[in-house]
């Protein structure tokens, strides 16, 4: 919710980008690993 909020304003400093990557790249790591095992499983 406090990442749509901040999309929508347009915030983009160093900090907010990175800590949102990192965020969403833990994401994407985690969904990624789940489907893995369930398509291996």
């Amino acid at each position: 919710m406090l990442l749509t909020a901040d999309l929508a304003h347009g915030h983009s400093s160093p900090a907010v980008l990175m800590t949102r990557n990192s965020f969403y790249a833990h994401r994407f790591r985690y969904l990624f690993c789940r489907l893995h095992t369930l398509c291996a499983g």
